[in-house]
């Protein structure tokens, strides 16, 4: 194959890639979570041209490698399905793959063995991805997801570093063989850790305003509530007093965007709270079984309990990934965030802060 060919070849690998870095730009000035990712994206920039160019055996390809159209075909259709359904993080990582096998088909295998661990640092930069860590670790702080992807990077520029000076002989067969092993553990890992308990249906019905001990009133939906959950979501905002505090309510009726919902702690974060402690737990709620994501949160000096829970009309759950797994277009799904405020962190204190969120939602429960 012509040099010439083979660049432009290359060249084309990357634009499906290219195409979300006005997005990626956007998520690094916005986003805490996201605002360094853009170093790895740096790294790799730095370091695939110069390592590329002082590879020794770069020029001992003859042929195309067709092993790589197992990787090639499945990432483009993963990609056009994640155009489709709006997913960006999943966008990106199909770019990355189609990047790679792309690179893969014209310059083989081995060659793409000893650049394995650049594309890799292109993975470390999607963005969200140090939001997942944390998430997955159960931090409620963004910094051991940064340790974990420095650390990361490290590890994959010393394998850099060794592929550089060996230049080691690795088959087609042998990468095709790994990245499967390492797919299904992936798979596997991420199943494990994900909290999949299902509780009773629990939606809330606002329609009488005043019912119990809580008397309340609807609150405007801000342009930034429409631009957070999108605006094919039902978006509605209260506040109530009860027989202590005052409780602020969010409640959305998902649309078809699913992808314009987001993890609360996840929103919480990017617009500046800290988030003191997150977890799920099992409440009782008229007798039957309830799952929700507690939070503790601070803001401008002020600390919040916040519950947060998923429901469609068979089951409920607290985990955003479960039901980011469960959700499907025929199913109505709603979500609700109830927040009071805390004096201190004491446990009597927050102790009191349940009993009337779980007074709250047994009140406004819909009975099944």
């Amino acid at each position: 194959m012509p040099r010439s060919l083979r660049f432009t070849l290359l060249f084309t690998g990357f634009i499906p890639y290219a195409v979300k870095l006005p997005y990626m730009l956007n998520a690094w000035q916005t986003s805490p979570q996201d605002k360094y990712d853009w170093i790895f994206i740096f790294l790799f920039a730095l370091l695939f041209p110069l390592v590329w160019t002082l590879t020794r055996k770069r020029h001992q390809v003859s042929q195309i490698d067709c092993h790589a159209l197992f990787l090639l075909i499945p990432a483009v259709v993963m990609y056009i399905i994640s155009w489709i359904t709006q997913i960006n993080a999943a966008q990106i990582f199909c770019g990355i793959a189609i990047a790679f096998a792309v690179f893969w088909l014209i310059y083989g295998g081995q060659n793409t063995y000893r650049m394995f661990p650049t594309f890799a640092l292109l993975g470390l930069g999607v963005t969200s991805t140090t939001y997942w860590l944390n998430y997955y670790i159960s931090s409620p702080h963004i910094l051991p997801g940064l340790i974990f992807k420095a650390a990361s990077a490290l590890i994959l520029i010393l394998w850099l570093l060794s592929n550089y000076l060996w230049e080691k002989k690795v088959r087609s067969e042998t990468i095709l063989f790994a990245g499967a092993v390492c797919i299904v553990i992936i798979i596997i890992g991420l199943n494990g850790m994900t909290v999949n308990q299902q509780g009773t249906p629990v939606i809330l019905n606002f329609e009488e305003v005043k019912k119990g001990t809580f008397i309340g009133r609807a609150k405007d939906v801000t342009k930034q509530d429409i631009r957070f959950f999108g605006n094919d979501s039902v978006i509605r905002r209260y506040y109530f007093v009860g027989t202590n505090k005052g409780i602020f309510v969010l409640a959305i009726t998902c649309g078809q965007k699913v992808n314009s919902i987001h993890p609360a702690s996840h929103c919480l974060r990017t617009s500046g709270w800290t988030i003191v402690s997150e977890k799920i737990k099992k409440m009782e709620i008229n007798g039957k079984t309830f799952y929700i994501d507690e939070i503790i949160t601070e803001n401008n000096n002020n600390t919040f309990l916040m519950w947060v829970w998923y429901s469609n009309s068979s089951f409920s759950t607290g985990s955003f990934v479960y039901f980011r797994r469960m959700w499907n277009h025929s199913e109505t799904w709603d979500t609700y965030q109830i927040m009071i405020t805390l004096d201190n962190r004491n446990q009597s204190n927050i102790d009191s802060a349940q009993n009337q969120l779980q007074d709250f939602v047994q009140t406004f429960a819909i009975e099944n």
